[in-house]
């Protein structure tokens, strides 16, 4: 007897256990593939947000906090500095680009966030309506 023929009987005289396994099968496999492009995504999407940021400067408190609520979007802000701060580090012949950032409260689940141009730039933002701001400080 073949091994295909003997597979075969084998699916048919227990049928509810071959359905079973099928579809355990089935799903497992589903799990793995959503698992495997939700960490693909995440981790393009991580590695964009920080592309082109390769210093990150704020109030005192939590470094990992600083990162993850300016670059990540994802924890509470620590704090501003002053801008007249952020203005003398921007000048610095060190500093190529620098974009202010304050993040603020949030206005129906949407954060609040105070910003130059360059910010646009950084993320090559567009908009769905309306327009970017035209004054500069």
């Amino acid at each position: 007897m073949s091994p295909l023929k003997i597979s075969w009987k084998s699916i048919w005289s227990k049928p509810l256990s071959s359905a079973l396994n099928i579809i355990l099968i089935a799903f497992g496999t589903g799990i793995l593939t959503i698992l495997l492009l939700a960490s693909k995504q995440i981790g393009d999407k991580l590695e964009n947000n920080s592309k082109d940021i390769d210093l990150v400067v704020g109030a005192k408190g939590s470094p990992l906090q600083l990162i993850l609520s300016s670059i990540y979007y994802i924890d509470f802000p620590t704090g501003n500095i002053p801008l007249k701060e952020a203005q003398e580090l921007a000048k610095s012949p060190f500093v190529k680009k620098a974009v202010p950032l304050a993040l603020g409260d949030n206005y129906n689940g949407v954060r609040i966030v105070g910003t130059d141009t360059n910010f646009v730039g950084i993320y090559k933002l567009k908009l769905k309506a309306g327009k970017f701001w035209q004054k500069r400080l």
